[in-house]
Formats: C-alpha cells, sequence, structure tokens
C-alpha cells in the first residue's frame, strides 16, 4: 500500500515538471521541423502562426494530462477509503464475541456477551 501510494505521488510529481510555457530548446526544434515540414517557410507569418498553434497544443495536451492524473489520483484516493471503510465494518462483523457465564442460585446461569 505505501509503495503505490509513493509511486503516484512519484508520477505527479513527473507530471508536474511538464511546463505550460512556450516551447523551448529540443521541443522548439522538434515544433520547427514539423511546421518545416507542412511546407511553411522560416520567417513568414504562416511560419509563425504554425508554430504558435503546435506550441498552443502541446500546453493544452499537457494540461490535459496533468487533469486526468489528477482525476485518476483522487479516483484512487477515494477507492482506497471506501475499500478501508468497507474493511472496518467487515472486521466489526467478524470481531470474536466473548460470552461470561455465572451461575446463581438456584440453578440459574446467567451470560453475558461483549
Amino acid at each position: 500500500m505505501k509503495k503505490m501510494i509513493a509511486a503516484a505521488l512519484a508520477a505527479f510529481a513527473l507530471t508536474a515538471c511538464v511546463s505550460e510555457q512556450p516551447a523551448t530548446g529540443e521541443t522548439a526544434a522538434k515544433l520547427a521541423d514539423s511546421c518545416k515540414n507542412y511546407g511553411f517557410r522560416p520567417g513568414s507569418d504562416a511560419y509563425s502562426a504554425c508554430l504558435l498553434q503546435l506550441d498552443q497544443n502541446r500546453i493544452s495536451e499537457n494540461r490535459r494530462k496533468r487533469l486526468a492524473f489528477a482525476q485518476a489520483l483522487s479516483d484512487t484516493g477515494e477507492q482506497m477509503q471506501a475499500n478501508a471503510r468497507a474493511n472496518q465494518i467487515s472486521n466489526s462483523m467478524n470481531r470474536p464475541i466473548n460470552c461470561t457465564s455465572r451461575p446463581t442460585y438456584g440453578g440459574v446461569v446467567n451470560t453475558s456477551c461483549y
């Protein structure tokens, strides 16, 4: 259980690293290559619009993935809580019952269970 929580937190930390800032470095180069492959000439307005659109799509997709991961993490937490409640109910129903019997005067036996 603790390992599963640690793995989920590590995965969340990694998805949080995905930037919503404009692309730089290798990511920007890949976007530029895509626009060139679409036939846009570097320096043209169409090329700039292509870069902007692809970068905005990248940012939107990263946001969507983070939100989906956060929802999955929340759902997992809720499921874990529901399982814990079910186990708690099950354990309380299966707990041992202790009974004590005491003979009284006249041959009557009083039994108390708890």
